[in-house]
């Protein structure tokens, strides 16, 4: 019964840890960099999302130099509002980038990470739903 009862409060306690395991992630490529979009929501949600962003150059080393933006839109659909549009800056922080991005609304998001370095805008674009 002791045992039961341990094994009870265990899962009582994990549960909410289970129930986000691991963030929503994106890998893929900006011109000639490697980028990481890590989401700490997954699947991202309605509100305030926390978006990490890493950076890696041709030789796998950190960027860190950078200006990045992370632009999110919602294109207008009959019977829907119109276009939602939003930019945020993210900041380096050590060997990656942070910033947080509000969803308005459930539907499909488009989000394009765009990288300004020495003059050059490269960016990545992927998408998804919020339920």
């Amino acid at each position: 019964m002791r045992k039961m009862f341990a094994i009870l409060i265990t899962l009582i306690i994990m549960l909410p840890f289970l129930a986000h395991a691991g963030a929503y992630e994106v890998k893929g490529k900006a011109g000639e960099y490697n980028v990481q979009v890590s989401i700490d929501k997954n699947p991202p949600a309605r509100e305030d999302n926390k978006i990490t962003v890493v950076i890696k150059d041709k030789s796998s080393k950190p960027v860190t130099d950078a200006q990045l933006q992370v632009q999110h839109f919602m294109p207008s659909l009959p019977g829907r509002p119109p276009m939602m549009e939003y930019t945020a800056t993210a900041k380096p922080i050590g060997d990656h980038y942070q910033t947080q991005i509000d969803l308005p609304m459930a539907g499909e998001w488009t989000v394009v990470i765009k990288i300004i370095r020495s003059g050059q805008t490269s960016s990545m674009r992927f998408t998804f739903i919020v339920k």
